[in-house]
């Protein structure tokens, strides 16, 4: 996005917004009074004329569950396709033939994803930066 001219970005949230309202059947005109704005103006960005301001695209990702790097085209996934691909992966982990990881730790991986998952957006990133941290610190073993 950074090195894209204005015209790439305004593209760029055009197509989200647009693929946004299709996947949630929802139109302009209901957007639009989501945000307390005019039809007009989702109209524009809709049609990359123009860029919502930051604290639109903040409202647009909370309304339809994404980030806010999704909607700037910064990530090419929603929240929801990266957890079908989180899901797919594990998948593939338990159908392996070698089957070597212990069933009960996987259920108890699981079962703390679940309450992860209920938990505020700042704690699940305390959380995701740690356990970065320590992959990595394992990655340079």
């Amino acid at each position: 996005m950074w090195g894209d001219s204005m015209e790439q970005v305004n593209k760029k949230i055009a197509e989200r917004l647009n693929k946004l309202l299709e996947a949630h059947n929802m139109t302009q005109q209901a957007l639009a009074d989501e945000l307390k704005v005019s039809q007009g103006a989702v109209y524009f960005w809709c049609n990359g004329k123009k860029i919502p301001r930051m604290d639109k695209i903040d409202k647009i990702a909370e309304l339809f569950n994404v980030k806010r790097s999704y909607i700037l085209g910064l990530d090419d996934e929603t929240q929801e396709e990266a957890q079908y691909n989180w899901a797919d992966k594990v998948n593939n982990i338990l159908n392996e033939e070698h089957k070597t990881t212990d069933i009960r730790q996987l259920q108890r991986i699981f079962a703390y994803a679940s309450k992860i998952l209920e938990l505020p957006e700042d704690k699940i990133k305390q959380i995701t930066d740690y356990l970065d941290f320590i992959l990595a610190r394992e990655d340079n073993k």
